[in-house]
This record gives C-alpha cells, structure tokens and sequence, in this order.
C-alpha cells in the first residue's frame, strides 16, 4: 500500500512538471528587463512565457520559455523585446518568418536586437517628444518665426508713425 501511495504521488509530480506544449531557449545580449513570466506572443496573441533566466558564461542571457501553444514556429523568426506596460514591463514578441523548417522544442535561438528608441517604454517616448519641443528645433523655429513677426509689426508702426 506504502509503495501503491509512493508511485502515485511521484505519477502526478512527473504529470505536473511536464506542461503542454515544448521549450525554447532564447540567447540575448541584455535580458532589458525580461523576468520569469514575461509573456511571447505572435500578432498579440499569447502563445508562450519565459520560466527561467540564466547567465552564460560568455555574459550573454539564455531565457528559458515554454511555449504553450501548438503554433510552428519558423526557423528564421525573429525574437524582439517589446514593451507590454507604461511602467515598464516587458514581453518577446515573436516575428513569424517564412523559411522551410520550425523551431524544435530544446533549441537555442538569438534575440533580435533593435535600437533602444524602437524599443523603449511608450511613456518615455512621450516625454522625450513633450521635452524636444519644448527645447529642440521646432521650439528655435517657433521662436524665430515669432520675432520676425514682431519686427514686422515694429517696421509697420514705424512707417505710420512717420506718415
């Protein structure tokens, strides 16, 4: 009855750890704010999350995922960090690409890597763009558009001033 107990309990341990569907590993130079459980979507559809983060000994990032969906995913996608929050959370988005061959559960894949500005937080790009027109070239050719009109004026009530 003991052993009965014992293989049943190790049965549902073994059941629960293995989930649906299959794991990725996906290497990246900086995991930009990336945790357990940050979500991979297709066309924002949710199809898998990350469940582990380790640092490689070359100093590059392996995110663990799982991928819970049924979805092939071709060899030549793209992975890309994206911003899922105004305060900053972070997700993979997943760009689906055409080549002949899908991804194997297992397999290693390299994040795609943008420029900071595509990828930063849409809040923070709202006040860069609030501060550079304040301080940047539209606000000098405002300025300057502004004092050419003035003179104008000033230019105006001196020749009638002189009539």
């Amino acid at each position: 009855m003991k052993k009965l107990f014992i293989t049943l309990i190790f049965l549902v341990f073994l059941m629960s750890c293995s989930k649906n569907g299959r794991t990725i590993i996906v290497n990246t130079q900086n995991a930009d704010g990336l945790t357990t459980e940050s979500k991979l979507d297709v066309n924002g559809l949710e199809i898998g999350e990350v469940v582990q983060l380790n640092l490689v000994k070359d100093g590059t990032v392996n995110l663990v995922c799982n991928i819970t969906n049924d979805i092939e995913i071709p060899i030549n996608s793209k992975f890309k960090t994206k911003s899922t929050s105004l305060l900053g959370g972070k997700g993979i988005k997943i760009e689906l690409g055409s080549g002949n061959g899908n991804i194997e559960s297992g397999a290693t894949v390299k994040m795609s890597i943008e420029n900071s500005e595509n990828n930063s937080n849409p809040f923070t790009k709202k006040i860069n763009g609030i501060i550079e027109k304040l301080s940047g070239k539209e606000q000098t050719d405002s300025l300057l558009y502004e004092l050419r009109r003035l003179n104008e004026n000033l230019e105006d009530l001196k020749t009638r001033a002189e009539k």
